[in-house]
């Protein structure tokens, strides 16, 4: 089986965009009227001497219902084998694709229509989100959580005060060679980008027993005319909802008023592709536009 290269988006900004405006306790939509239409695709080549036969590709698909939206249609060009599912509601497709020769390429194209009026409010019960909290096990991070959150004892105090930490101790920095580590890496090295400011602020939180998670997706500016790949965080609140935060725009809980959000997953997986024969260069993209209602009809499958 051959894997294709870590297929990992970096969050593209400069300095202006970390100085947006204070941000809403309430994650942004599209305006009333709209969804958004998300295409993603996946060109393969056969970059080999030998034909490419029995091509199956896997890949994450965009949750059905998160708390940013819900797919509405979805098409996809190729065979689709199975979608599996898991119990949190992630999934991921298993596609076929026809024998590939040596020079030949084919592009898998996923399409999905996502109104945010229909996110999911209600929170996900403790057995469906356990898998999703990862136990800490750094005596640094836990060191600094505590000396943050000393003498809080609600959730949302604890929470609100490691924010504030992670925004402030990391600087963002695209080139860093230490951007998307881990948690550990981003609390030492102190820089980085979204992901790691998201992977610090959940283990800090973690480990001081408010859980959180990080959220996979992608953001949108100027309307939701310009999108890049983004990580996020949820934490679960003392009234036990899910409350989105973003510690590289943010020190403090919700999201950006003047932002766009569109969630994938509560993970990062890459595509696998396994074959018999040939050799595989893959390369993905992605595109999100603003569609009204009226011409929904017109993207539907």
């Amino acid at each position: 089986m051959s894997r294709l290269p870590e297929l990992r988006y970096v969050l593209i900004l400069t300095g202006v965009l970390l100085l947006l405006a204070p941000t809403a306790q309430a994650h942004a939509t599209a305006d009333d009227g709209y969804v958004w239409t998300m295409e993603t695709q996946l060109q393969l080549e056969n970059v080999g001497s030998d034909p490419m036969r029995h091509i199956r590709v896997r890949l994450p698909l965009v949750a059905e219902v998160t708390g940013y939206g819900e797919v509405v249609d979805e098409e996809f060009n190729v065979e689709k084998k199975e979608v599996l599912e898991r119990e949190e509601g992630g999934r991921k497709g298993s596609f076929l694709i026809p024998q590939l020769e040596p020079g030949e390429s084919a592009t898998l194209t996923l399409t999905y229509t996502i109104d945010p009026e229909g996110a999911l409010s209600a929170a996900p019960d403790d057995e469906e989100t356990g898998s999703l909290i990862n136990a800490v096990e750094d005596d640094e991070i836990s060191a600094a959580a505590r000396s943050a959150t000393r003498g809080m004892e609600e959730r949302d105090a604890r929470f609100s005060a490691l924010q504030r930490f992670t925004h402030s101790h990391i600087d963002y920095n695209l080139d860093s060679p230490w951007r998307n580590g881990d948690a550990a890496q981003a609390l030492k090295k102190a820089e980085g980008v979204c992901e790691d400011y998201a992977l610090l602020l959940v283990a800090l939180a973690n480990s001081v027993n408010v859980p959180a998670r990080t959220v996979y997706g992608y953001v949108g500016f100027d309307g939701g005319e310009n999108w890049t790949r983004h990580t996020w965080v949820e934490y679960l609140s003392d009234n036990g909802e899910w409350i989105p935060a973003d510690p590289t725009f943010s020190a403090s809980p919700g999201l950006n008023d003047n932002i766009d959000y569109v969630a994938q997953w509560y993970e990062d997986t890459g595509a696998r592709v396994s074959h018999v024969g040939g050799r595989v260069s893959g390369q993905m993209s992605e595109n999100i536009e603003r569609v009204r209602l009226e011409d929904r009809e017109s993207i539907a499958p």
